[in-house]
């Protein structure tokens, strides 16, 4: 069977997205899946959840080493060469590891530079390699994703590599406009997609990733402290049928409720003290303990959160597979 490549994705930044792949990958990890994280996004804020400041540092002055995504696709994009093979980072919590691609934020000037020379084949063609050779090197059941919140070059190269699509959504105006914009950027993405089969430079091995949108996970945190219950709840209300129309490309005649629709993944809620505590700890929030700052109330919180990413990961794994059916 293929490994699923996973990608994650909102047109609107601070939404939660890093921090919910991240404690998704270890819980695939911790249910003994082998996981390879990948960053795509510019802000590299996935390789700051997982790597303290000394180790980032250690792995940027190093620069004639493959160990970020950025130098491992630059000898071929500036032709001077082929790929080079990734150098993962593994990392073990609680004697469960996870594998990182670092992010690099060389990409934000790259992204620039491959739009004005219009070689997006060679983008496409260097990134999906990478991605798998990232998984051949660790033998990985998983790939997950992480983007920046754009509809760029790079997106796109990543997007095509793509097997699977789950966007993370505050319950907002910005959202649902997030949603349109990534709907619209998804059609184009398809076409040239088909194109491929008229390109002159077939040599390239070029994916067909299916980009299949997997579903959305709502993030209930990020909205309330913006907005009127009012204008929150009616926010809530439109999210399944936007994204039914925008994204599936389907007649919302009689959408489903948010408590009903088979798109919506899973709801996470707000754990309050606990995220930052984890970013602090560069661990997921459920294998945070009392050495992290975890006290009185906050234990069951962490039970709580390991509940909510186990039931998550395992709806997420029920999806691919109905799909596949």
């Amino acid at each position: 069977m293929t490994t699923p490549i996973i990608t994650f994705f909102n047109n609107k930044g601070g939404v939660g997205k890093t921090s919910l792949l991240y404690n998704l990958a270890w819980m695939y990890a911790d249910q003994g899946q082998r996981v390879v994280i990948i960053d795509l996004d510019p802000q590299s804020n996935l390789t700051s959840f997982f790597l303290n400041d000394e180790q980032i540092e250690q792995i940027w002055k190093s620069k004639n080493r493959p160990n970020t995504i950025f130098r491992c696709i630059q000898p071929l994009i500036q032709d001077m060469g082929d790929i080079f093979e990734p150098e993962l980072i593994e990392k073990e919590i609680e004697s469960v590891s996870v594998a990182l691609l670092a992010g690099d934020l060389a990409l934000a000037s790259f992204e620039d530079e491959e739009a004005t020379r219009n070689r997006a084949f060679h983008l496409t063609s260097a990134i999906w390699r990478v991605i798998q050779n990232a998984i051949a090197a660790y033998n990985a059941d998983l790939v997950l994703i992480d983007t920046g919140a754009n509809l760029g070059a790079v997106n796109r190269a990543v997007m095509l590599s793509t097997n699977y699509i789950i966007m993370p959504l505050a319950i907002d105006i910005f959202s649902q406009q997030g949603l349109r914009n990534f709907g619209f950027a998804l059609k184009r993405w398809r076409q040239w997609q088909a194109s491929v089969s008229k390109n002159k430079e077939m040599d390239l091995k070029i994916p067909m990733g299916g980009m299949q949108p997997l579903g959305y996970v709502a993030m209930l945190h990020a909205s309330r402290q913006k907005w009127s219950n009012k204008a929150y709840q009616r926010w809530l209300a439109q999210i399944p049928s936007v994204y039914q129309t925008e994204i599936m490309g389907e007649t919302a005649v009689s959408p489903p409720s948010f408590d009903t629709d088979p798109n919506r993944l899973g709801t996470l809620k707000h754990y309050r003290s606990l995220m930052p505590m984890a970013e602090e700890a560069h661990k997921p929030i459920f294998y945070l303990k009392p050495a992290d700052g975890v006290v009185g109330g906050h234990y069951y919180a962490v039970q709580n959160a390991h509940h909510d990413f186990r039931e998550l990961a395992q709806k997420i794994e029920q999806q691919i597979a109905d799909q596949n059916i």
